[in-house]
């Protein structure tokens, strides 16, 4: 299991009743939260910043990115939570990594930012 499944699964817990608020939040049936538990289906990655939103957890702590669950405030700056197809298919790469490799790639995504100066 993927530390955002399993992160996901965490915010949701065991508690009855506990998809149904979700599922409509994120416009979906709980069927397909359902799926996610099971394993079945891994759409939870393109609703990442719907469900950080709804738990108010950071978005790179959901995606295992950072151990900050709680997302920093940001003033003066707006950010967008929609994801990109390229964010999604990053994330979607980060299960096949190894600790090291993304390690060696934060470095690099840093790296890159540093050079733009911010």
């Amino acid at each position: 299991m993927d530390i955002m499944l399993e992160r996901v699964l965490s915010l949701i817990g065991d508690k009855r009743g506990a998809i149904k608020p979700l599922a409509e939040f994120l416009n979906i049936s709980g069927n397909n939260i359902s799926d996610w538990k099971s394993g079945k289906n891994k759409s939870y990655r393109q609703y990442a910043p719907k469900i950080a939103e709804y738990y108010g957890v950071s978005l790179d702590w959901l995606c295992g990115l950072s151990d900050e669950k709680t997302p920093k405030e940001k003033p003066d700056t707006q950010t967008s939570t929609e994801l990109s197809p390229l964010d999604v298919q990053l994330i979607q790469m980060l299960p096949r990594m190894t600790e090291q490799e993304k390690k060696i790639f934060l470095a690099q995504i840093k790296a890159v930012i540093a050079s733009r100066g911010q």
